[in-house]
């Protein structure tokens, strides 16, 4: 494959523009700044906000629609030049200040195309190697444009072809996992209401564990060193666990300092920057170590206080209003202090009705996990074809081959 394209000449861009924040959760599209685009790529959907505010057509990014970021506020630049597409089926959505919506004028060129063609490794190491800025990073528009990508040949069509049925199934399982998740919270709240026992979650942890994560003080491991990942606060979205971080523990650090490992049933609960988010560590997830972000609940009888139940109240409705007291704020970002959780009251169910409550949620969990579990292989395939876009690495044999997971 040796025909490319500037990216200028395969698409244009609509930037987008400021909003007023006092209109934020009003009806209208919904907002689609830095937060709602994964790390290298990808539709982040939970916690989008509506804005009431005034939203020409230009302005709107439609399902099937891609965007990108051009800014990035972290150094890593991870979200600098990262696309998403609005899921088909989803709402309509707003471009922010930091955000573009591409419009593809070339008709060799499919919208999924660009799309996953703006999601391969070499172009993110493009947007890296042109990133200017300290604090804000940004990638200028005709360092944007100057990306080459491959002219359509029928093995990256088939191969993109793929690709979009990968991450239909992969945003399947994930609308699958989390209805099973609030199904079996709706369990655990429906046994709460035949509770006249409440404790403290510091009387609790005195049978438990209940810890901030550590100040670990490491850099990343040189190639082939063996570590571990490290959990942040951004790694808790929706209700579920991901550590897809780049840095990594070395297991003689962790060692050495007795760093706090993961283990699968630990209830965690995000305490700095994004504050209050919960998930209980999935068996799907390899273990972890938990950074200062985070604190972790580590039950240690279910009978007698089951995970799914502590998370499922963490996340009910009037918890919500409790955990907006124990917030503060620092110079830097919100924090939730970890003796303020301690102070808060939990009914408790019976052990006979924590065990039954358990019993009968079991099979929402393995189904949760389950889900978690395959996604965990389909995104492995992607990430591992996604690299052959750009060499064309791939015959459609191979493709049809990589399917059989699909």
């Amino acid at each position: 494959m040796d025909e490319y394209c500037r990216l200028g000449e395969v698409v244009t861009i609509q930037r987008g523009t400021t909003y007023k924040s006092a209109l934020l959760g009003r009806p209208g599209p919904v907002l689609l700044g830095l937060g709602s685009i994964q790390k290298h790529g990808g539709f982040r959907g939970e916690k989008l906000k509506t804005y009431g505010g005034e939203s020409p057509d230009n302005l709107l990014v439609h399902p099937g629609e891609v965007y990108a970021s051009l800014k990035d506020v972290t150094q890593t630049a991870d979200l600098l030049g990262s696309v998403a597409m609005v899921p088909k089926g989803s709402l309509v959505g707003r471009l922010t200040q930091d955000t573009v919506r591409l419009c593809v004028i070339d008709s060799r060129f499919s919208v999924d195309y660009v799309h996953w063609m703006l999601r391969t490794p070499e172009y993110r190491e493009h947007c890296r190697g042109h990133a200017t800025g300290t604090t804000t990073m940004g990638l200028a528009r005709d360092d944007f444009f100057a990306f080459k990508i491959p002219i359509p040949t029928r093995s990256t069509v088939a191969l993109i072809e793929l690709l979009v049925a990968l991450d239909a199934k992969i945003g399947a399982n994930e609308r699958s996992s989390q209805l099973a998740l609030e199904l079996a919270d709706a369990m655990f709240l429906s046994a709460e209401r035949n509770s006249t026992t409440r404790h403290t979650i510091g009387e609790l942890a005195e049978r438990s564990i209940l810890e901030y994560g550590d100040g670990y003080r490491t850099k990343r491991l040189e190639h082939g060193q063996p570590g571990l990942r490290i959990l942040r606060a951004g790694d808790v979205r929706g209700l579920q666990c991901f550590a897809d971080g780049d840095d990594f523990v070395s297991k003689g650090y962790i060692k050495q300092i007795g760093a706090k490992r993961s283990q699968t049933g630990d209830v965690v609960m995000t305490t700095k920057g994004t504050v209050g988010r919960v998930a209980v560590v999935s068996k799907t997830l390899e273990p972890v170590v938990y950074s200062p972000q985070v604190c972790y609940f580590r039950v240690k009888d279910e009978a007698e206080l089951h995970p799914a139940y502590l998370a499922a109240w963490f996340r009910s409705a009037d918890r919500k209003a409790q955990s907006e007291m124990v917030m503060y704020k620092s110079d830097m970002a919100p924090y939730i202090n970890l003796n303020d959780i301690r102070s808060l009251r939990i009914p408790i169910l019976a052990r006979s009705e924590m065990h039954r409550a358990g019993t009968e949620q079991r099979a929402l969990l393995d189904q949760f996990d389950a889900s978690c579990a395959e996604n965990a292989v389909l995104a492995r395939t992607r990430d591992e074809l996604l690299p052959r876009l750009m060499s064309g690495e791939i015959k459609i044999k191979d493709a049809e081959t990589a399917a059989d997971v699909v």
